[in-house]
């Protein structure tokens, strides 16, 4: 049986010159995300990365929603201090360590973008956890492309219907 395929947000390497592709411009994500912190008055913004390769080896964009970031920020003449750009792990050790760190500096951001939400609902536990109040204290900012569920404490951008139709479009 020969079913159509495409993958969608995923570049499995592998793959690559047998199944098409539709991806998110992860760039323009961070770079929206970014400027939504800002519009809501955040000055200090944090972004948490993961890894650049998942398990299976797919590229995760944490590089192109890295240059967004910086690139809506610099627009804004915000400055963002080096250790703002987290690296973690997307593991529940990773979200314990990373909170640590968000809590431990000085001065604390004011605003968290994530790259994969689901670290965002472990450090937003972590952080509650240690009595930091999200969002007053630090809110959230992830992308709905990449977000299974939101709450109150999420500010959350693009949805994901126009990726499934340029997906839907390449198969038909």
């Amino acid at each position: 049986i020969e079913l159509p395929l495409i993958t969608v947000s995923a570049r499995i390497p592998s793959l690559l010159d047998r199944i098409p592709a539709v991806m998110l411009n992860l760039h323009e994500i961070g770079y929206q995300l970014t400027r939504d912190c800002l519009a809501n008055g955040r000055q200090r913004v944090a972004i948490i990365l993961g890894p650049q390769l998942s398990e299976n080896g797919c590229h995760t964009g944490s590089a192109d929603m890295l240059d967004g970031y910086h690139q809506a920020l610099a627009e804004a003449h915000v400055e963002a201090p080096p250790d703002w750009v987290l690296p973690a792990p997307y593991t529940n050790q990773g979200a314990v360590e990373v909170t640590q760190r968000l809590i431990d500096m000085s001065p604390r951001p004011d605003a968290v973008i994530f790259v994969e939400p689901g670290m965002g609902r472990r450090v937003s536990h972590h952080l509650q956890e240690a009595g930091i109040s999200v969002p007053q204290q630090m809110q959230l900012f992830a992308s709905s492309c990449l977000a299974s569920e939101t709450n109150d404490e999420w500010s959350i951008t693009p949805n994901g219907h126009d990726l499934g139709v340029a997906a839907a479009d390449a198969l038909l």
